[in-house]
């Protein structure tokens, strides 16, 4: 390797430490994160941007408008941070689509704080939803997986790996509503190696966005068949479809 190469190779390397590292500048507008600040990547004035739905609501049953309509027949519960609007929504790209690894943890203590002020029962384990192995390859990571990381620290509660994505679906947002609804059918299936971890127990289903809830709702239905009691649904945001 030629030693200009190692050079910006070092550097791009060094960057991405002090991304991780650096907690005194808001990831939105770069200005000063006071210390001490529980959410260390916002400060103050980017914080009070966000939209955060009240603490503990479950979608399904206190915003009818946002779902009304969504494909949820097989989820028994759901939980976003807020609507899928600024910042919120940049944060949610950053780390979906710009590699902004660090916002997970953002990301997921805001979600992991929501989850812990709702009623539901206990939650056994958590199961991120899983992107099908050539999308995972291209991507290099799976953004659910890692929101689920940070809530199961969080809270205290088990990861569950056995839910795949055994159909090479394309991306849900080219897609009107019957046809996001035919691409995630039987998309998902559950690994027998790992039934034990699901059979008569309550599952977090995680997610980054949902639109019209097709690919949640399938999910949910293969945890289901694998034998989970109760199948609830946490995401970053939701992004009312119509």
């Amino acid at each position: 390797m030629e030693f200009t190469q190692l050079r910006e190779r070092i550097q791009r390397i060094t960057n991405q430490a002090r991304r991780w590292l650096d907690v005194n500048d808001c990831v939105l507008c770069q200005s000063s994160v006071e210390s001490g600040h529980w959410l260390r990547l916002l400060c103050e004035t980017c914080y009070g941007d966000l939209d955060i739905l009240p603490l503990g609501q479950d979608l399904l049953f206190d915003h009818p408008k946002w779902t009304a309509g969504l494909l949820a027949s097989n989820c028994d519960g759901m939980v976003v941070i807020g609507k899928y609007d600024w910042p919120l929504s940049r944060l949610i790209q950053g780390l979906k689509y710009h590699k902004h690894l660090y916002q997970a943890e953002l990301l997921g203590q805001l979600l992991a704080a929501q989850l812990d002020a709702n009623t539901w029962p206990g939650i056994d384990a958590i199961c991120p939803l899983p992107l099908h192995p050539s999308r995972q390859r291209a991507r290099g990571y799976n953004q659910s997986q890692l929101l689920s990381r940070v809530i199961a620290k969080a809270l205290g509660i088990k990861m569950c790996h056995g839910l795949i994505r055994v159909k090479p679906t394309a991306s849900q947002a080219t897609l009107n509503r019957r046809e996001r609804q035919g691409n995630v059918k039987q998309a998902f299936d559950f690994v027998d190696d790992y039934l034990h971890r699901v059979r008569g127990k309550t599952i977090l289903l995680v997610d980054d966005v949902i639109t019209t809830g097709a690919t949640v709702d399938q999910a949910s239905l293969a945890l289901k068949h694998a034998g989970a009691a109760a199948v609830y649904v946490a995401a970053a945001a939701i992004q009312p479809y119509g």
